[in-house]
C-alpha cells in the first residue's frame, strides 16, 4: 500500500510541479519597450504567458483525468464487491469486438458519470478540454476493445504509448489474475507505473469463468447480473 501510495503521489504531482515551475515570461529589448511603452508590453506579456499556461494545463488536465477520472476508477470497479457487481456485465462479453466497449451496466454509467464529474470540478478543468478528453478516451476504448490484429511490430510500438487491442484482452481473460492486469483505457504510462502491465495473455477465453454460455447475450440477464451471486 505504501509504494502504491508513493507512487500514485509522485504521478499525480510531477506533471503539476513541471508546468508551475516553468518561466512563462517574456522579455522586450530597449527599442521596443521605447517605442510601445511598459505598460502595453506587461498587458501583452500577461496575454503570451496565459496562452503559454493554458497550452500545457490542457497536456496536464488530459494526463490527470487519465490517471484519476479513468485509470483509477477502472481498479476501483475491480477491487470494491459492489462496483465489481456493475462492471462484470462489460466482462461478460464472450466476444470482445467495439460493441463491447459501449457494453455497460446503467448503474456503472451513472456512478462513473458522476465520478468524471467530481474529479472535473475538482481540477477546475476547461468545458472544452474535458470534452475533448472524453472523444480522445472513447476513441481509444472503441480501438482497443475491436477484434482488429495488428502486426506484431506495430502493437510493440503502439503499446508504448496507448492500450492496443491485444494489451486489454489481456484484461478481458476469464482467468481473475489477468483481469487485474492492463487496467489502461487509453495511455499504458500507469499500468506500467503500478505494476499492473502484462504483455501477453494467459488463456484466450474470455469473458467470465462463470458464463460461458449463451446467457451474456440476454439483456435482461445481463441487466440483473449485478443482483445474481456470482464468482
Amino acid at each position: 500500500l505504501g509504494r502504491w501510495f508513493m507512487l500514485g503521489t509522485l504521478a499525480t504531482l510531477l506533471p503539476l510541479m513541471i508546468v508551475l515551475s516553468r518561466d512563462f515570461g517574456v522579455t522586450w529589448d530597449e527599442p521596443t519597450r521605447q517605442r510601445y511603452g511598459e505598460e502595453v508590453l506587461e498587458y501583452y506579456q500577461g496575454k503570451i504567458s496565459l496562452y503559454h499556461f493554458q497550452t500545457d494545463g490542457a497536456r496536464l488536465y488530459g494526463g490527470l483525468f487519465d490517471l484519476t477520472a479513468v485509470w483509477l476508477q477502472h481498479l476501483a470497479m475491480h477491487r470494491i464487491p459492489l462496483l465489481w457487481r456493475m462492471h462484470a456485465v462489460h466482462h461478460s462479453d464472450r466476444d470482445l469486438d467495439v460493441t463491447t466497449a459501449l457494453r455497460f451496466h446503467p448503474f456503472e454509467l451513472v456512478v462513473s458519470t458522476l465520478y468524471k464529474s467530481a474529479w472535473v470540478v475538482f481540477l477546475g478543468a476547461p468545458v472544452l478540454v474535458t470534452l475533448a478528453f472524453e472523444l480522445w478516451l472513447n476513441a481509444n476504448a472503441l480501438f482497443n476493445h475491436s477484434n482488429i490484429k495488428l502486426p506484431p511490430r506495430a502493437d510493440r510500438w503502439l503499446r508504448r504509448f496507448i492500450v492496443t487491442p491485444d494489451m486489454h484482452l489481456v484484461h478481458h481473460s476469464i482467468i481473475p489474475s489477468d483481469q487485474h492486469q492492463n487496467y489502461g483505457f487509453a495511455l499504458t504510462i500507469w499500468d506500467r507505473i503500478f505494476g499492473t502491465y502484462a504483455a501477453y495473455q494467459s488463456l484466450q477465453a474470455i469473458g467470465l469463468a462463470s458464463a460461458q454460455d449463451e446467457r451474456p447475450a440476454k439483456a435482461a440477464w445481463s441487466m440483473a447480473l449485478p443482483f445474481r451471486k456470482f464468482n
